[in-house]
């Protein structure tokens, strides 16, 4: 067995014997590997031990420091969906975007690092998969930066029951064949200047030829990060739609 399966392994074990006893006592901490790194997983439980859906969470650029995510992950807990906010980005990662000489370098950082990010994906959902409690739905939410591993990963992946994104898209080198995507909600801000809402237009017109449900919605004078701020109330509003949309394909 590969260490990376080995990681994973223990990993699964472990949270087989946890999930139960902390299901209403908080968020769980947790480890795995994906075959060049060690990354961090924080689940938030709902209440129970019985199956239920889960959504992994992918961050924009600065992780996840903002209250949002965590209120976030509370409502979708009240909707009875357990939340996974991966930490998918290094801190060698966080260091090159934040000191990045251009834009154009931090594109060539993010195409460097893509695989593994997805990766980060993959692992979670194999180790969730050996565990009773996540047989059920899984959904993906990527905000901002955080959109564009999501949507490399729900790409043609079964496994994957509805996605959503927040002012983003697929990477600039994303270049499998797209044949299927699950369910997709799109969340813009109007005014977005670094993913124009031409962007959100094109990408909804490109998974509406698959066949596949696609909703976009926006919010105008809104710019890009608008739905981690607090005390503003389209954020808000885009928080209960998210919940609703996953509520709607998830459960």
């Amino acid at each position: 067995m590969s260490l990376r399966n080995t990681i994973g392994a223990i990993a699964a074990l472990l949270l087989s014997f946890i999930i139960p006893v902390v299901a209403a006592a908080g968020p769980l901490a947790m480890t795995l590997a994906t075959s060049q790194r060690k990354f961090d997983v924080t689940i938030y439980p709902s209440p129970g031990t019985a199956s239920r859906p889960i959504v992994l969470v992918f961050s924009g650029a600065k992780g996840y420091e903002a209250a949002a995510y965590h209120r976030l992950a509370e409502d979708l807990n009240s909707a009875g969906i357990d939340v996974a906010l991966i930490q998918y980005l290094s801190e060698q990662d966080t260091t090159a975007i934040e000191h990045a000489s251009s834009a154009r370098a931090r594109i060539a950082h993010y195409a460097k690092r893509m695989p593994d990010w997805v990766e980060t994906a993959r692992i979670t959902i194999a180790t969730l998969r050996n565990q009773p409690r996540y047989q059920s739905k899984i959904g993906i939410l990527g905000i901002s930066l955080g959109s564009m591993p999501a949507t490399s990963a729900s790409a043609n992946n079964r496994e994957i029951s509805a996605s959503a994104i927040v002012d983003g898209g697929f990477p600039a080198n994303f270049n499998s064949t797209l044949h299927w995507m699950p369910p997709l909600l799109m969340v813009w801000g109007g005014d977005d200047r670094v993913f124009p809402l031409g962007s959100a237009t094109a990408l909804k017109n490109r998974i509406h030829m698959l066949g596949g449900p696609v909703e976009l919605q926006v919010f105008p004078g809104e710019g890009h990060a608008f739905f981690l701020e607090d005390r503003n109330p389209d954020a808000d509003q885009a928080k209960r739609e998210i919940v609703k949309y996953f509520s709607r394909y998830l459960r």
